[in-house]
């Protein structure tokens, strides 16, 4: 786990310098590099800008993919697939519950953050700037996120913790990393907060209840696809996202 986060860290830190180099100096979407190492608010755009930060992403979620399959085939004391060993069993007929699980407690997230003070602005919000960045965000956050996020945190952390310290402990450490990962998009603001530990905690008891990752992924995608959703109708299609 910890040569996980390390990774994670390096990774994070070499791209940043590197996409700044590389756009910069290609003048790829109009950014000028001098102009990004010496204009705050340029910088600030740069690194909201979806077109770039979701490929970076990509790329540091993939190479942290690879290491785990290569963890997983080291250390594995049988001779099984990646998936088999992380526990993941397809819920075969009853998976569309899952799904249905996730939006359950999406609507549940949704009616308790209307009753809390959540700020009127988050920084997670620049991301929803146009129509494009809006489809992007999604994109991501219903067929990539949650599969990492799950395969990270239910997946490696979880036993990792649960048989020196049992399930109840398990679930509530992995659901405060879970938690402060998306922390900045929230302005450590404590009622989004609030929130976003309750999903960690559900997803943690899905995967404790089932024994097996399979489910947590799919509420995790039903939960996000329901989010997404929402925003859809409110802003009329995206089209109109000043309303969030």
């Amino acid at each position: 786990m910890l040569l996980l986060v390390v990774i994670f860290v390096v990774m994070t830190f070499i791209a940043i310098p590197i996409t700044e180099v590389v756009v910069g100096a290609s003048h790829l979407f109009g950014y000028s590099l001098n102009q990004i190492l010496h204009n705050r608010k340029e910088l600030d755009r740069f690194w909201s800008d979806l077109r770039i930060i979701l490929p970076v992403q990509l790329l540091i979620y993939a190479f942290l993919l690879f290491v785990m399959v290569r963890l997983v085939r080291a250390r594995a004391r049988v001779e099984q697939g990646f998936f088999v060993n992380l526990r993941w069993r397809w819920p075969r007929d009853i998976w569309p519950g899952f799904l249905l699980g996730g939006t359950i407690l999406a609507i549940a997230v949704q009616w308790i953050s209307a009753r809390l003070p959540v700020p009127p602005s988050l920084p997670i919000d620049q991301y929803f700037q146009t129509p494009t960045y809006a489809y992007l965000m999604a994109g991501f956050g219903i067929l990539v996120a949650p599969f990492i996020e799950e395969l990270f945190f239910r997946g490696f952390l979880y036993p990792a913790l649960a048989r020196p310290l049992g399930v109840a402990a398990a679930v509530i450490l992995t659901s405060v990393p879970f938690t402060l990962m998306h922390g900045l998009q929230l302005s450590f603001a404590w009622a989004p907060m609030l929130m976003l530990l309750i999903v960690g905690v559900a997803l943690g008891l899905v995967r404790a209840r089932t024994k097996s990752l399979a489910p947590s992924v799919l509420v995790h995608i039903g939960y996000n696809t329901t989010i997404f959703a929402m925003i859809f109708i409110d802003t009329g299609g995206f089209k109109h996202l000043e309303k969030m």
